[in-house]
């Protein structure tokens, strides 16, 4: 675990972040929003650098054996902040919601403390950054026309992510995660992630 962080510090070190400025910050993560539809590899440069000038460094590092964290939230200093994920999976249902949720660490909660996934913090701390992300992807008045859709099918799934803006496989994974859709049931609507993303966000592809 402290080979992962330290990890996250030292590829930190080298984006050039502004200031942190927490309405910069929520304004790059509404700019962020609006593009999700863009496939998750593509749109990680723009993410990068949209976070980096509102003081926020994003950096994915891979797994490392024994470490089961997917994602930390802590403060470099006083002016920025550091925001860590593992390289996605796979598929791409919850690549958004990992990134928002742990965006929601750095905008809700302490300077002064590490947030780690899984884990690590009050649960009540765990609900904020869970509904933060949940909002940022659906909003509460529209979860709950959500609630009340059935039945749920792979082109439901997609008509509905279409008018939402998001991937249909980010819309699967809240679904599953409410217990509306069963766990695998439309996994056909997950896209791959190309490629593979190195510990800066880049996507690498085998030569």
């Amino acid at each position: 675990m402290l080979a992962w962080l330290r990890r996250g510090e030292i590829e930190a070190q080298n984006i050039n972040c502004a200031p942190f400025k927490k309405t910069r910050f929520r304004r790059a993560l509404r700019n962020i929003r609006a593009n999700l539809r863009t496939p998750f590899a593509e749109l990680l440069p723009e993410t990068i650098s949209e976070c980096a000038d509102a003081g926020v460094a994003l950096v994915f590092v891979p797994v490392i054996a024994g470490c089961k964290a997917w994602g930390a939230a802590r403060w470099a200093h006083p002016g920025k902040a550091l925001l860590q994920l593992t390289p996605p999976n796979a598929t791409d249902d919850r690549s958004w919601l990992n990134f928002f949720h742990i965006a929601g660490h750095i905008l809700l909660h302490s300077k002064k403390k590490l947030y780690l996934e899984p884990g690590g913090q009050r649960q009540e701390q765990e609900r904020e950054a869970t509904a933060f992300a949940r909002e940022m992807l659906i909003s509460r008045s529209v979860w709950k026309q959500v609630r009340q859709q059935q039945p749920w099918s792979a082109q439901v799934v997609k008509t509905w992510a279409e008018a939402l803006n998001v991937p249909p496989g980010a819309l699967l994974g809240s679904l599953e995660d409410e217990g509306i859709v069963r766990q695998r049931a439309l996994n056909t609507l997950k896209k791959r992630v190309a490629g593979r993303v190195s510990a800066v966000g880049r996507e690498e592809t085998n030569s």
